[in-house]
């Protein structure tokens, strides 16, 4: 099913709701340290940023979300787009939240948060006032930035920036590497069959031999 529309409208519906908070939003030109979008709370040198994650998941019997624990760290906020059943619902997680309500795992060697949603857990969750983006919330988000160091988010999303650069060199090393090993089996492929070829020269030499060895010793 194609769901990508319904992720837009979930982002959107962030974007709006942060807007109406009075919490400035940007759109960046990359995916670090869990920024889908920035948070800022003014344009001049007081400025505050947090990270904002967004996620959608449509429940049919049971759907999970994943975040890398090393993004549940300072100004970070996940929203959470949810539908089921015909019901739509924007859950909002601080870091707190995703510590309570999330349980910690492992991924690809890496240390993640996991929230497993079925219809029962989706009653839970969208029944519990303290996810719901309400005026108590924008405060504790709002608190949140402004206890947090910009320099600090900024050293985070650039961390995250050289890891995942680190990470494509490492990618593209190892296709190169692949390509390599590729070319030389193709390289032994032709020289098998090459052999193969020769060794059925030299049986049929051998053959023509046997067959013909009491004829070539009466005429040498």
């Amino acid at each position: 099913m194609y769901t990508k529309h319904l992720e837009h409208i979930g982002e959107s519906l962030v974007i709006y709701s942060l807007l109406e908070a009075g919490i400035l939003v940007a759109k960046p030109f990359f995916d670090k340290a869990g920024a889908d979008l920035v948070g800022i709370t003014s344009v001049d040198n007081r400025a505050k940023i947090c990270r904002i994650q967004c996620k959608y998941r449509e429940l049919k019997t049971r759907t999970s979300v994943v975040v890398d624990s090393e993004y549940v760290k300072g100004a970070f906020v996940l929203f959470l787009y949810l539908k089921f059943d015909g019901e739509k619902h924007l859950l909002c997680f601080l870091p707190k939240d995703i510590r309570k309500f999330y349980r910690k795992g492992h991924l690809k060697n890496k240390d993640v948060y996991r929230l497993s949603i079925n219809s029962k857990t989706f009653s839970q969750l969208t029944s519990n006032n303290s996810l719901m983006f309400t005026e108590a919330k924008v405060n504790n988000l709002n608190k949140l930035i402004s206890e947090s160091s910009s320099d600090m988010e900024m050293r985070r999303l650039a961390k995250d920036m050289i890891r995942k650069s680190r990470e494509l060199i490492n990618t593209h090393q190892k296709a190169d590497r692949l390509k390599d090993i590729i070319h030389q089996i193709k390289i032994l492929d032709i020289e098998k069959k090459a052999n193969e070829e020769k060794m059925e020269i030299l049986q049929d030499y051998v053959q023509f031999m046997e067959k013909y060895k009491d004829q070539i010793k009466d005429n040498p």
